[in-house]
């Protein structure tokens, strides 16, 4: 079977019964270019303590929730976190299917264009 894009599915009820009875995986693909943004964590308790040999990925994940911005690419944000990019993308993929990010690539570039082209051609 291929992935298809939930907002290619025909009946997006259907859709979501079979995800909350887990019948359905849902991936969010993160480019070195993709950037994610992490709203404030209301609610949200840690009971890390420190332990050295703690999951990486769960140290990974708390690294993006401080370190990451809006305009911040993953590529960048496994530089600040001395991480393989391939662990950085799929950190954030899962942040982004848990709820605890969005991604934000689209409002990054057109900042950027914005910010490159000019106002006035003529």
């Amino acid at each position: 079977l291929q992935p298809l894009p939930i907002d290619q599915a025909v009946d997006t009820q259907m859709w979501k019964r079979l995800y909350r009875r887990g019948l359905v995986h849902v991936e969010v693909p993160m480019g070195e270019d993709d950037c994610i943004a992490v709203p404030p964590l209301e609610g949200f308790v840690s009971n890390k303590d420190g332990d050295e040999d703690s999951d990486p990925v769960e140290k990974l994940l708390y690294g993006m929730f401080f370190a990451a911005s809006a305009r911040t690419t993953i590529r960048e944000l496994a530089h600040v976190l001395g991480a393989p990019i391939s662990e950085v993308r799929e950190a954030a993929s899962v942040a982004c299917r848990l709820g605890f990010a969005r991604r934000t690539t689209q409002e990054r570039r057109r900042s950027f264009s914005a910010f490159v082209s000019p106002r006035n051609p003529g």
